[in-house]
């Protein structure tokens, strides 16, 4: 997996910015009365929330969130807490920083700080307590965790 990243990262970043483009402005004009798009542009929405009404909220709610389906189903990989392993985390009043890597090849690296915040990898942080340091949750139906690829550098934990 780890070497299939860099290939699946790109991918996602180009379907993001043709999404944000062109793609959002139109898929838009498909969502039903539950806000929700048919299966066959699915891949362009949150799984975990419908789009709010009117033309406008909806295209600004896929902007934050662009192709999301394709970064859960598509780019991410299969999600068992047990094949993880966190193999650095420190947190304090400045800084959270996060590594774990699984048996599969997958990692996440997650970094929010005084330099911004940063991940790379497949979102297992997202399934992670730090009040226990274990994995303890799931991540959308619980069966994948997406790819991410976030740079950053304006928020900041202080």
């Amino acid at each position: 997996m780890i070497f299939l990243y860099p290939f699946l990262a790109c991918f996602s970043l180009l379907i993001t910015i043709f999404s944000m483009l062109v793609l959002n402005w139109i898929v838009v004009l498909f969502v039903d009365a539950k806000g929700n798009l048919p299966p066959w542009l699915s891949y362009f929405q949150t799984f975990d929330a419908p789009l709010p009404t009117g033309y406008l909220t909806g295209v600004m709610w896929l902007m934050r969130n662009p192709t999301y389906g394709f970064d859960y189903f598509v780019f991410g990989i299969p999600w068992d807490p047990d094949e993880w392993t966190v193999q650095l985390f420190r947190t304090n009043a400045t800084r959270d920083f996060f590594i774990a890597t699984s048996k599969n090849g997958g990692f996440n690296f997650y970094y929010l700080g005084t330099l911004g915040m940063y991940k790379f990898g497949w979102k297992a942080w997202n399934c992670f307590d730090s009040a226990t340091g274990k994995f303890s949750g799931t991540f959308g139906d619980g069966s994948h965790v997406p790819i991410c690829i976030t740079f950053n550098p304006f928020k900041t934990k202080v």
